[in-house]
């Protein structure tokens, strides 16, 4: 009978500390792992329309960004925030220039989106600063300036070897700093200028890996060679 009451009394111990120590389980990292995950990103959209300015800039298709810029008449709720006065300065601007006819040659807005797509990866960004309600942020963004003009390029399959050349020859910035802020819910481009002063860009992600090319020639060299090795042997 002691044997049986003994073993009763051990099997209810066990029994509750494992209960007890699964509920603390499940209540806990779990949880909290899991609301982190699904917290989204209050910025995503502004990182796209930074990203997207890029593009734009170095295609010499900015005056088409002005779908997405905020017009210095819808500047009113945002003219108090000092860190955004000299953006604010720059926007003004920006909407004085006479952007029609000054691209180099449009694309379609189709093949920009694909563009968009292509570059986006090749692009870091970085928050410098934001409003303490996520009202607005300012990026500075970095990337390889090269890769990009050479894709850029690319998408130009309508031009000749010397409109090529010509944009493949320029200098284009490896920095860029943009301001967005939030319009009715929506962001909206406030203004990207060309990175000042001491602003260092974050570091450009890694060129995608292009395979090497053997010209024809030397592959023709070393068969012959190899072929001559082989008449020597016989």
């Amino acid at each position: 009978m002691r044997k049986f009451l003994y073993f009763a009394l051990v099997f209810l111990l066990a029994t509750t500390y494992g209960c007890l120590g699964g509920q603390s389980g499940d209540s806990g990292v779990d949880s909290g792992d899991s609301a982190e995950a699904s917290a989204p990103d209050p910025f995503q959209g502004a990182e796209t329309l930074a990203k997207r300015a890029v593009v734009y800039k170095l295609a010499f298709q900015e005056g088409d960004l002005a779908a997405f810029t905020i017009t210095p008449e819808e500047t009113g709720n945002y003219t108090e925030i000092t860190e955004l006065s000299m953006a604010l300065n720059f926007n003004e601007i920006w909407w004085e220039y006479e952007w029609e006819g000054m691209a180099l040659e449009p694309l379609p807005s189709t093949v920009m989106a694909r563009l968009e797509t292509e570059v986006k990866p090749y692009i870091s960004a970085r928050i410098d600063a934001s409003g303490e309600n996520e009202e607005w942020v300012e990026y500075t963004l970095g990337y390889n300036p090269e890769l990009v003009r050479l894709m850029i390029a690319n998408a130009h399959t309508d031009w000749v070897p010397e409109e090529r050349e010509l944009f493949l020859g320029g200098s284009l910035p490896d920095c860029i700093q943009v301001w967005c802020v939030k319009v009715n819910g929506e962001w909206k481009l406030l203004t990207q200028v060309e990175c000042m002063g001491d602003v260092t860009p974050p570091d450009a992600p890694p060129p995608p890996e292009i395979p090497e090319i053997v010209p024809d020639d030397e592959t023709g060299d070393e068969e012959a060679a190899d072929d001559g090795d082989q008449t020597a042997d016989e």
